[in-house]
This record gives C-alpha cells, sequence and structure tokens, in this order.
C-alpha cells in the first residue's frame, strides 16, 4: 500500500513538471507574464477557482494549466438589446416577442429598449453568476415588463417615458446589486415606443384627437385670459357709474330735502302764500305759453275776461 501510494505521488509529481515543462515549451512565456492595459483588468484562476485581481501593467504568475489570467475591459460600454437586435451589418431587426408588453391598463405596447453598462468588478462577474449574459439580458427583460405593466399605455406613449426611464434604471440597478453581479449601469433608453401595427391607425387617432384637445384648451384658456380683464374693466366702470349716480341721486335728495323744509317753514308762517305761489309754480310748469289772468274776486263781472289783444287788432 505504501509503496502504491509513493508510486502515485511520484507520478502527480512527473504530470506537474511535464505540465510545466510544456507551458515553457509549447505556449512559450505570455503564460508567465502578461500584460493588462489601462481600460482593462486582469483575473487570475488559481486551479479554476479565483485566486486575485491584477491591475494595469505586467504581471508575473505561475503558468498554465496551474493558473489562467482572464483580461477583462472594464471602460468598455456594452449594452443590452430589448425588443430588437443589431446584426453584423449594423442593421436592426425588430424582435415581436420581446418587443410586445402588456401595459397597466392591459393594453399592448410595441417598444425597443438599449441598456447600456460596465463591468466594475470583474471577479464578481466572471464567478457569481453562470452564463452571465443570459442573466443580464433576463434582469433586463424582467425590469422592463415591471413597470411598463405598473403604467398606461398614454404614459408610455406620451408624457411619462423619462419616469418609466428612470424607474428601469432603478430596478435594473436593484436586481444586479441583488445578485451582486459586479456591473454599474450607465442608462437606460427607450429607442421606440408605439402601439402595435395591427392597432396603429387608430392610435393615431386618438393621438390626434388629444393634440386637438390640447389645442382647444389653449384656445380657452388665451379666451379666458383676454375675456376676464375686460370684463373686469368693464365691472369697475359699472360700479364707479353707480358710485357717481348714487352720489348724484344723493346730493340731490339732500338739496330736494332742504328745499322743501325750507318751503314747508314759509308755509307754517304763511299758508296761503305759500299755496297761491306753489299753484302758480305748478300751472307755469303745466302751461308754460299760457296767458295769466289775475282777476279780483271782487270786481266781478266778464269784462276783465276779455282778450283785448285780438279787440284792439
Amino acid at each position: 500500500m505504501k509503496s502504491t501510494s509513493k508510486n502515485i505521488f511520484y507520478l502527480i509529481i512527473v504530470i506537474l513538471g511535464l505540465a510545466i515543462l510544456a507551458s515553457f515549451s509549447f505556449f512559450n512565456y505570455s503564460w508567465i507574464v502578461y500584460r493588462v492595459d489601462s481600460d482593462q483588468m486582469g483575473v487570475e484562476r488559481l486551479f479554476g477557482k479565483y485566486w486575485r485581481t491584477t491591475k494595469p501593467g505586467l504581471h508575473f504568475t505561475l503558468p498554465y494549466p496551474i493558473v489562467k489570467v482572464d483580461i477583462v475591459p472594464t471602460t468598455m460600454v456594452r449594452k443590452v438589446e430589448i425588443g430588437f437586435k443589431t446584426d453584423d451589418d449594423g442593421n436592426k431587426v425588430h424582435i415581436p416577442e420581446e418587443a410586445l408588453m402588456l401595459t397597466g391598463d392591459e393594453n399592448i405596447v410595441d417598444l425597443e429598449v438599449v441598456i447600456q453598462y460596465q463591468v466594475s468588478e470583474p471577479e464578481k462577474y466572471l464567478f457569481n453568476a453562470k452564463d452571465i449574459d443570459k442573466i443580464i439580458k433576463n434582469s433586463c427583460m424582467a425590469a422592463v415588463r415591471n413597470v411598463i405593466g405598473h403604467h398606461t399605455i398614454d404614459e408610455a406613449l406620451t408624457t411619462g417615458k423619462a419616469l418609466i426611464q428612470e424607474s428601469i434604471y432603478n430596478k435594473i440597478k436593484e436586481i444586479w446589486s441583488y445578485y451582486d453581479l459586479g456591473l454599474h449601469l450607465l442608462s437606460v433608453q427607450l429607442q421606440l415606443v408605439s402601439p402595435p401595427p395591427a392597432v396603429s391607425e387608430a392610435f393615431k387617432d386618438v393621438v390626434n384627437a388629444r393634440e386637438d384637445k390640447n389645442t382647444y384648451i389653449n384656445e380657452a384658456i388665451a379666451y379666458k385670459e383676454k375675456t376676464i380683464p375686460e370684463a373686469k374693466a368693464k365691472a369697475y366702470k359699472i360700479i364707479q357709474d353707480a358710485i357717481s349716480y348714487k352720489i348724484e341721486k344723493e346730493t340731490k335728495a339732500q338739496g330736494e330735502t332742504k328745499r322743501f323744509l325750507t318751503l314747508l317753514e314759509k308755509y307754517n308762517k304763511n299758508p296761503n302764500i305759500t299755496e297761491t305761489k306753489l299753484f302758480y309754480e305748478v300751472i307755469n310748469k303745466v302751461l308754460p305759453k299760457a296767458k295769466v289772468y289775475i282777476i279780483d274776486s271782487k270786481s266781478g263781472g266778464t269784462l276783465n275776461l276779455l282778450n283785448l289783444d285780438k279787440l284792439n287788432k
């Protein structure tokens, strides 16, 4: 048994020695001395497990297969495309099964989203999740569908885009932070938000109606802003005229009252004279062109009533 264990131990030593010699002979020295550029970080695996992270510069390490080095770009902007994909020729290919989503008011919206991110902690990016690219895509899809499901289609198509982008951004950060993926989220951009092609014409009519509504509202506000000051000016003029009329009538009434009281005082002193005077004033007002003859009732006869003007002619 002891000899067998020794033989196995020696065999392992020989295999490791041959592996080291093979790395020197066939893989040259790039596996022992390697370089990390300024926009990269190196991650060393010791027998397949995480060992250490190296910064930009030259580094020495053990040869392969003892140590394997992964060079991870950390300043490169990576992106996730939802609802479409860009092919090798740069053409955009729409993916309906990703783009069609259900809104909070049970409508369907067709949208395309671009999420941009960077790798901030390469060791977490490489070791904290299996099939990291699939996890990133699925987490972004889940965040987008979750946020869209809490907003109406009107918000998605019009005024709510900025809020939706912000909500998606926060949701993705929350998921990535929970799984500790070593990623830094840069931006979330809604590239396309539209109704499905089958109902696009109906939605255009709705949008046009909404624009007409806003136009009418703005016109009504403008009319209000113009009419209310004019109405206030007219109301102010009417009030001032009423105040002037009131003052005029009060002044005139006070004058009439004073005149009546004066006349009353005279009447009380000499009623007959006052009555006669009032009588003549009324006759003069009622018959301004009539000639008035004062006849002494004691003299009697009709001679005094003759129209002497006509006789003289």
